[in-house]
């Protein structure tokens, strides 16, 4: 309370933080605590779905996701921009209910565990938005304090690493510095798991490998990290393991060097005199072949081993063989525009249909407060193309006002 009786919002984040779950949802005494799913190799499971769905009305977010991450394990989250990407992170933190099948995060649900299990969590949202009034140290210090951080080390250390200037209002700020602060407010409490959904939107390439090598140092300390992102060369670099969604449902998932062998590749073979391309054309591995103009060097599509190419090459005198390794971009396009049980589909957008999308500030609420979501809204598919003081104290710095994002 305030000199006058009044409530404080420091009263009211204590009383949001220490509500007791929904009664309906809570473990029954003679009910047995979730055990985390395990993968094939042991490691325990830091996600895990089953049928995971959600429907906005008739509109469909996500149909039928059945995942598994492992603990320790930087996963690679890939779709295009309204591919059910953040709707299925919104899932796993019960920001959204799903219409049907269920989630496991950390070894628990996300509805039953609250709290609890959201503290253990560092989440940074897609639509990241800020009080502009606030400095980012004082937003930054609301956030330690609400999870019993006692000193700002750990944020000072990442803001220098990110070179935010923390005394400077956020309504100042650029872009890329307002992802700063989301990054910071992620990774400051050191969280057995990361969410983070396009998290280098805004950063310039020096910022970048700051990121990279923050997920590489979390990595061999044996966090988890579900990095959400349509930036191919991002997940390729960071990624253990990939999983490819378009139009809400789950194309694929494996591990990214066993992706990668499945693209096609681009051999040129350099002979000494004219070949005929023909005979390459009737290899199996070969996708597509052509010739220059004096023949001599014939460009391959190969998708497989070259085994076949390589003895057909040999029957004449080869000067050199140049490869060019197949990317991830080559088969995320392949499997976005093969849906199941269908050969191809042609996606159209009425741009004048795609909603705002909605404040994200109330998602880092929830987080730490387990505010009750608010009302989605439907994601349609779209396409686009191709330094404060060293060891400060937190004391009584929270702010009297959170402030909403215009």
């Amino acid at each position: 309370m305030d000199e006058i009786g009044h409530t404080t919002t420091t009263d009211r984040i204590q009383a949001a933080t220490a509500a007791i779950p929904d009664t309906e949802h809570m473990q029954g005494p003679d009910e047995a605590p979730a055990v985390p799913p395990e993968l094939d190799d042991g490691r325990p499971a830091a996600i895990a779905t089953d049928g995971l769905t959600k429907f906005y009305g008739r509109h469909r977010g996500i149909e039928d996701i059945s995942l598994t991450v492992a603990t320790g394990e930087v996963f690679g989250f890939l779709g295009p921009n309204g591919s059910g990407k953040s709707t299925t992170i919104r899932l796993l933190l019960d920001l959204l209910r799903p219409s049907k099948g269920s989630a496991l995060v950390l070894g628990s649900s996300p509805r039953k565990a609250g709290p609890a299990l959201r503290n253990r969590i560092g989440y940074l949202p897609g639509d990241l938005a800020l009080n502009e009034d606030m400095t980012a140290e004082r937003f930054l210090g609301y956030y330690a304090s609400i999870r019993s951080m006692t000193s700002m080390r750990a944020v000072n250390a990442l803001a220098g690493r990110f070179r935010l200037d923390m005394n400077r209002k956020i309504g100042e700020y650029s872009t890329g510095n307002r992802q700063k602060v989301g990054l910071v407010q992620a990774f400051m409490h050191d969280p057995e798991l990361l969410i983070l959904d396009e998290p280098t939107s805004g950063l310039d390439p020096l910022m970048q490998n700051e990121f990279y090598s923050l997920v590489e140092e979390r990595k061999a300390k044996g966090r988890t990290i579900f990095l959400s992102s349509h930036v191919l060369p991002e997940v390729e670099r960071v990624a253990d393991r990939v999983g490819i969604i378009a139009e809400g449902q789950l194309r694929v998932v494996e591990e990214i060097h066993t992706l990668k062998a499945r693209a096609r590749r681009r051999l040129e073979l350099h002979f000494a005199e004219p070949v005929p391309v023909a005979p390459f054309r009737r290899l199996f591995p070969v996708r597509a072949a052509t010739a220059n103009g004096d023949s001599t060097i014939i460009s391959l599509q190969v998708e497989g081993p070259i085994d076949d190419v390589i003895k057909a090459a040999a029957q004449y005198r080869m000067m050199n063989i140049v490869s060019h390794d197949g990317d991830l971009e080559e088969i995320f396009l392949r499997y976005y525009r093969r849906p199941p049980g269908a050969i191809q589909k042609r996606i159209t957008v009425d741009a004048t249909a795609v909603p705002r999308r909605r404040d994200d500030t109330m998602e880092l609420k929830a987080i730490v407060r387990d505010d009750p979501p608010a009302t989605p809204v439907t994601e349609p598919v779209v396409v686009k193309p191709g330094m404060a003081s060293n060891d400060n104290k937190i004391g009584d710095s929270t702010p009297k006002q959170m402030g909403e994002a215009q």
